[in-house]
């Protein structure tokens, strides 16, 4: 996956009609690319897993004898040994899949098996940065950061590969050195000790997916 630099997955990762494209972009996360028409039949893990909608169509998780439609920012957790299907309709399907380790914490506030908003699971305060974690694993962690407009996070370095997906506003991600406006939709990628910091032009909020590098 491209590092440094603004990008959305429905251009690195475009869908082929009737065709299903997957590519593992971090060590332990798997971007899927399902082309219309297409469908991955219901399967089950033996553990946790979470997905995270990334095109702006209209995909679907089959569960059970329903539908459930899956959009940009838009997430689900299955729990060990669910069976759940995935298909595009009419519209490509592209969607991020982090099958988590058996010894992980879940945040309260997540329901399993209920699609549900990333970027409704926190407010904006006027001034503040606020963290909430998603998910965290001995390997991983999934998070959402919420910046009121102006706020700013310093320049600092991770331990691993870190994936920023934007769900709204807007913002500008300084990376080694160099400025790169992005917005709702977008997406960046950190490499393992890239230097780098966060600030808030508008009310800005993005899910951030944490490799520890273990």
């Amino acid at each position: 996956m491209q590092k440094g630099t603004t990008f959305t997955f429905e251009k690195s990762n475009s869908a082929i009609p009737f065709l299903t494209i997957s590519e593992k972009v971090t060590k332990h996360a798997t971007v899927f690319s399902l082309g219309e028409g297409t469908s991955i039949t219901k399967e089950s893990y033996p553990v946790d897993c979470l997905l995270i909608g990334l095109g702006s169509g209209d995909g679907f998780l089959e569960k059970e004898n329903r539908d459930l439609a899956l959009h940009f920012g838009g997430a689900y957790l299955s729990t060990a040994n669910e069976l759940l299907g995935k298909k595009a309709k009419k519209d490509p399907f592209l969607y991020f899949e982090w099958r988590l380790e058996k010894e992980n914490s879940m945040n309260p506030l997540i329901n399993k098996g209920e699609v549900f908003a990333l970027k409704n699971l926190l407010p904006y305060q006027e001034g503040k940065v606020i963290n909430l974690t998603v998910a965290d694993t001995p390997s991983a962690q999934l998070a959402v950061l919420s910046l009121g407009e102006g706020c700013e996070l310093a320049p600092h370095k991770a331990p691993g590969e870190a994936l920023l997906i934007i769900l709204d506003g807007e913002g500008v991600i300084f990376y080694e050195g160099f400025d790169h406006p992005v917005k709702a939709g977008d997406s960046f990628c950190f490499a393992k000790g890239g230097l780098h910091g966060v600030k808030a032009t508008t009310d800005f909020k993005f899910a951030l997916f944490l490799e520890k590098g273990n």
